[in-house]
């Protein structure tokens, strides 16, 4: 009968993408669909393929800033770069059975970029800065031949042990924020209803008490802009 055929064909094209997306050869042909910006079409395949709600809405969500008028100077090359480097953290998230709550160096990066053109900034702030400064800009090509980062900038390198924990908070704020702002437009809003609430995953960017992005422990005021 028809009522019974169609689920199971959609059932087992499911399954045919799942198996796909396990090809490294495929996962290729995903990078390149994100480098020319086509990152709808390749949240659907992820979504076909049973890869988390979270992981959809944090491929999908918005660019965060913070709030100030410098948010139009960031470099243009910087969103995409966003995008790409989710995109990577999903896949190795999702190849370990997990959702993670940590926004990538990039988002950070260019979450503090305005920042830094408003007002000075607290030394501990201008060391996550730089870190992620260092991460992002040597993965990206972005740097002047034969220099590294700390070269360019003419200062000590900076250990992810001495940035840990403000790093991760400001991490954690900027992808729920982003993740909460993809569910509120309708991201994977039906693979949500769908999914089985003890499903495989450790739902961590849910269960984390995040900090407010307005405020840290230091007073320092954070506002975000969603873009």
């Amino acid at each position: 009968m028809p009522t019974k055929s169609k689920p199971l064909a959609n059932q087992e094209f499911a399954d045919d993408i799942k198996l796909w997306l396990q090809e490294q050869k495929s996962r290729e042909i995903l990078r390149l669909l994100m480098q020319v910006g086509a990152r709808d079409i390749v949240a659907a395949y992820l979504e076909i393929g049973g890869f988390h709600h979270q992981h959809i809405r944090y491929l999908m969500g918005p660019t965060v800033l913070h709030r100030s008028p410098w948010a139009d100077t960031l470099p243009n090359w910087l969103p995409e770069a966003i995008h790409r480097d989710r995109f990577e953290s999903i896949l190795s998230e999702h190849d370990e059975g997990l959702v993670g709550n940590l926004a990538t160096p990039t988002e950070v990066m260019a979450y503090m970029y305005p920042a830094t053109m408003d007002a000075p900034m607290q030394r501990d702030w201008v060391e996550v800065y730089l870190w992620a400064g260092n991460d992002v800009l040597t993965r990206h090509n972005r740097l002047p031949e034969g220099k590294t980062f700390w070269e360019h900038v003419d200062n000590s390198p900076i250990s992810y042990h001495q940035i840990k924990n403000d790093y991760e908070q400001l991490a954690r704020d900027i992808r729920r924020k982003v993740v909460q702002a993809a569910a509120s437009r309708g991201i994977a809003k039906k693979q949500r209803m769908a999914q089985p609430s003890s499903d495989s995953y450790g739902d961590a960017a849910t269960a984390t008490g995040a900090t407010p992005l307005l405020s840290t422990d230091r007073g320092q005021v954070l506002e975000e802009q969603i873009l």
